[in-house]
């Protein structure tokens, strides 16, 4: 092999110094790319000598236009990267009799592409992720947006038991954004909640099969996620994830925080390397699902829909139809197809919960792009959501802290109010394990917005802003208060209903 390599550099070396010794004029801006492309720093250095000597000027001009010809985009040698999500629209990376394909929007097949002078080309065979078939061309020829919907329905529906009648539309809907994912700046968690043996992992088991790239995991964790989510773009469905206590699976709780909307990143430091190179940065956003025994944490539970599952109740199929899977999945692929280029139906809010809002958006303009008449039962069964979150949210701890709070209004002196009397206040009645520390109390009364101060002798409190707690009121449904007249700041309030704002707090209260 040594001797067959000297020998091709030895005909490549001669062909330069037949090249040079025939240069003309007209041949310089040809010969300046040949040399850029010479990847030998000494072989180059020894051409550009003998090319100096021919043209009878000094070396360094043409080591100028060397340098500059090798910095311009056109023309920089070409680089190649294995890629299944190169920076440019494609339909998908579509199983073919001749490997892995490109499909671009307007369905031609491709083995690799480029973009700004970096090739990308695909690897020899994928197993993590399920891809389409070319089959999804005839197929999207064939379809028609209602059947594409009452198909993919029926097949939740014959594998899955749901508590809920609408939660097979519900899905339906979200498996069709998967397909259109990049249409979209926030993609809803799905979260299947219940004890084991309940239809968890079925359902993953199921929507796997359909969605977009679904990769199903249960050990991924630590780096290699961030980087699969980047390098793949997959729809995440993770079995059996612990976001609570001390060996909680800290990574997904970061990707869940990140992954739900589109822009934000995962920073991660390599300790193999310094200085900026150290720093890698990870865009994972993308669909996700979810099944466990623990409830979603707060921050990512206002973003996701969740599915109490349970002991089916009715008969589902034993086992998975793949192959109807299969066909579905190109049926989505054509899809995807027919409307990547299309611009999403805009949609008008109907529901005040912002986050909610979000994650019920993509959602709402799949619906009004091919199912709209379904629109009135989608706004129906959301608003209901709705309701139940803000009863939820009613009767959560900060909101028993802010009836706590209401009831010290005849303790404010001086515009200020002890913490230790709302702690008071709130541990009445209580049991010792349900009892709360004035120091979390005052944590917590700081988070809801309340200004730290202090009384004579040094002891905490906080500054009773009269707006601000009308604005926690109206968020916990305590009433509206904010026609309330000012408590005293000269004097200790003496309890009694002989005020406006008395009145009004004790019958919240009440």
């Amino acid at each position: 092999m040594p001797n067959e390599l000297s020998k091709v550099n030895e005909k490549i070396s001669e062909t330069f110094t037949k090249v040079i010794d025939k240069a003309e004029e007209k041949d310089i801006p040809g010969i300046i790319e040949a040399l850029s492309q010479v990847d030998s720093e000494t072989q180059r250095a020894i051409y550009i000598k003998a090319f100096a000597k021919k043209l009878g000027i000094e070396k360094r001009p043409i080591v100028k236009d060397i340098k500059q010809l090798s910095f311009s985009p056109d023309l920089r040698k070409k680089t190649s990267q294995t890629s299944l999500t190169p920076p440019t629209a494609i339909i998908e990376v579509i199983k073919t009799e001749q490997g892995l394909k490109y499909c671009l929007p307007d369905y031609e097949m491709k083995d690799s592409i480029e973009v700004d002078g970096v090739i990308y080309q695909l690897p020899q065979q994928v197993t993590l992720v399920k891809l389409p078939t070319e089959r999804f061309i005839q197929l999207g020829f064939e379809e028609n947006e209602d059947a594409l919907f009452a198909d993919l329905e029926g097949f939740i529906y014959d594998h899955l038991d749901l508590p809920e009648d609408f939660g097979y539309k519900l899905l339906t809907l979200w498996v069709l954004h998967t397909w259109l994912i990049d249409k979209f700046n926030t993609s809803p968690i799905i979260e299947f909640l219940g004890p084991f043996a309940c239809g968890k992992s079925r359902a993953e088991d199921v929507l796997s099969l359909v969605v977009k790239r679904g990769l199903s995991t249960v050990n991924l964790t630590g780096a290699p996620i961030f980087r699969v989510s980047e390098l793949y773009q997959p729809t995440f469905l993770i079995d059996e994830v612990k976001l609570y206590g001390k060996d909680k699976d800290r990574d997904i709780y970061e990707l869940l925080c990140a992954r739900f909307q589109r822009g934000r990143r995962v920073i991660r430091i390599n300790t193999d390397k310094s200085g900026l190179d150290a720093i890698m940065e990870y865009n994972v956003f993308g669909s996700t699902v979810l099944s466990g025994t623990d409830e979603l944490p707060e921050a990512t539970r206002s973003r996701s829909f969740i599915f109490t599952m349970e002991q089916n109740v009715r008969p589902v199929a034993k086992n998975i139809d793949f192959k109807k899977a299969d066909t579905l999945r190109d049926k989505l692929c054509a899809f995807r197809g027919r409307y990547i280029e299309e611009k999403m139906p805009e949609v008008e809010r109907f529901i005040r919960d912002g986050r909610l809002g979000d994650a019920i958006e993509p959602l709402h303009q799949i619906l009004k792009l091919i199912n709209p008449k379904i629109e009135a039962d989608f706004i129906e069964f959301f608003k209901k959501i709705e309701s139940d979150r803000k009863e939820e949210t009613c009767s959560s701890l900060d909101a028993e802290i802010v009836r706590a709070l209401m009831k010290c209004h005849s303790d404010v002196k001086n515009s200020k109010i002890l913490v230790s009397h709302v702690a008071e206040k709130f541990n009445e009645n209580k049991a010792e394990t349900e009892k709360m520390s004035f120091k979390s109390i005052g944590r917590i009364l700081t988070r809801l917005g309340l200004k730290k101060s202090r009384v004579a002798g040094g002891i905490h409190a906080r500054i009773w802003d009269e707006s601000r707690i009308n604005r926690l009121c109206k968020k916990y449904d305590l009433g509206d208060i904010s026609d309330k007249s000012d408590i005293s700041d000269d004097k200790k309030g003496d309890g009694k209903n002989n005020n406006p704002i008395n009145l009004t707090i004790a019958e919240v209260l009440d």
